[in-house]
């Protein structure tokens, strides 16, 4: 089966080779009379088919087999022209066809005939079945007539019968009346027999009935109570399982956690005589500014505890009391960039959707040194399992160290004390 098609697609594959080989280009123009270009003249190749039109500026272009011998130039209103191929640019020029205009004269002449023998014809055959129709029209209607008069003879024949069905229908219902009304006094003794028996038997039953609602009625109030406190006793006791079982389902996030924490405070006023001499400075107006972020475990609705770090900013402006100058040591400086480390802990107090609770931190501030501790009091807003934001009253019990100094504005001893001035601040975070 392959070998023959093969033998059959090879030749014409050969040929179409052959042929596109043995193909020619010819171009050449064409101009009117008065040697004018011509637009859209059809350029024909004999033997082959092969065509094209002329451009604008009346040139072509076309390639056509080594057979094609002649190439013909025509378009409606001229004189066709060929020319013989020969390898040159060929020029054709068309001529006006005078006997044109004569020619479509007399091919609208004939079909002006044509279409008026065609209405003759056709008013022919009109008025052929015009005069088909009348002829029906009057066969129907005397076959009309002819129906009418049959049916008014039914009709009337009708008419008999249903008088006579009517009047024996008549004599039926009288004799049925007669029969209905006998049967109606017979079941209306029977009907009043048996209401007097149904009278009575619902007499018995209410009697009955009545003993059995006094018998009901005491049982109830010796047992409604003890059954009403063991209702409402279950009834609570559903409520707190049904609460719980809500909020583990809804809240419960065992697991690890990540926290992202943003604080802002005021540390409070501090007066201190840390010079030798009689001035005093006022320590305060230190605006500290954090941001942390911590990793750790939640136990559900209990807590969580977790480590973290971040970065504080703080910005301090020390007031004078006295002639005593401000010493530029350590954390005098009026701004400061501090990396806190800390161990937080959080312990939640209700089982609630929104929950009080209490966080506890405590670490080192690393660049400083200093010691970390704060205490946090707010409210934890839960979104999902993972998911809760709080707002915390913040309370920072940081030691901040003061200096001392033997003479007016020179550090003479570089030994450091603490003081412990608390900061009040606000905290906010998210819990994911």
């Amino acid at each position: 089966m392959m070998k023959r098609w093969f033998l059959a697609v090879v030749p014409v594959l050969l040929s179409l080779t052959v042929s596109a080989q043995n193909n020619r280009v010819v171009r050449g123009v064409v101009f009117d009379d008065s040697r004018k270009p011509m637009e859209g003249v059809v350029i024909l190749a004999d033997m082959s088919g092969e065509k094209t039109e002329t451009l604008r500026d009346g040139t072509f272009q076309m390639s056509i087999p080594q057979f094609s011998k002649k190439i013909t130039a025509s378009l409606d209103g001229f004189i066709s022209h060929s020319l013989e191929v020969d390898g040159s640019y060929l020029v054709f020029t068309l001529k006006v066809d005078k006997d044109y205009e004569k020619r479509l004269a007399a091919q609208r002449q004939l079909r002006e005939k044509e279409v008026a023998d065609s209405l003759a014809q056709l008013k022919k055959v009109a008025q052929k079945a015009e005069k088909e129709r009348l002829k029906a029209d009057a066969a129907r209607q005397k076959e009309v007539s002819d129906s009418l008069a049959l049916l008014k003879k039914a009709a009337q024949k009708a008419e008999k019968e249903r008088q006579d069905a009517y009047a024996a229908r008549q004599k039926e219902v009288s004799d049925s009346l007669a029969l209905l009304k006998k049967t109606a006094q017979v079941a209306e003794k029977e009907r009043w027999y048996a209401e007097t028996s149904r009278k009575k038997s619902v007499r018995r039953a209410e009697a009955e009935r009545e003993d059995m609602e006094r018998l009901r009625a005491e049982f109830v109030r010796d047992s409604i109570a003890d059954l009403e406190a063991k209702r409402v006793r279950e009834a609570k006791k559903t409520a707190r399982k049904n609460a719980t079982t809500e909020y583990d389902r809804k809240y419960r996030n065992h697991g690890l956690v990540n926290t992202f924490e943003l604080s802002y405070g005021y540390q409070l006023y501090v007066w201190s005589a840390v010079f030798q001499n009689s001035g005093k400075r006022k320590y305060g107006d230190l605006s500290p500014l954090q941001a942390t972020w911590s990793i750790g475990y939640s136990f559900g609705y209990i807590g969580s505890l977790s480590v973290g770090a971040g970065i504080l900013y703080d910005a301090r402006t020390p007031l004078v009391e006295g002639d005593s100058l401000i010493p530029e040591y350590g954390d005098f400086k009026e701004h400061r960039l501090d990396v806190p480390v800390f161990l937080n802990g959080k312990i939640y107090m209700t089982r609630t959707g929104v929950q009080p609770m209490l966080s506890v931190s405590g670490g080192i501030y690393a660049i400083s040194r200093i010691p970390l501790a704060d205490v946090g009091l707010g409210v934890n807003f839960r979104a999902g399992n993972r998911c809760s934001a709080y707002l915390l009253a913040d309370f920072d019990f940081t030691p901040w160290p003061l200096f001392e100094t033997a003479g007016k504005g020179e550090i003479a001893v570089a030994s450091v004390s603490y003081i412990y001035a608390p900061t009040v601040g606000v905290k906010a975070g998210f819990t994911f």
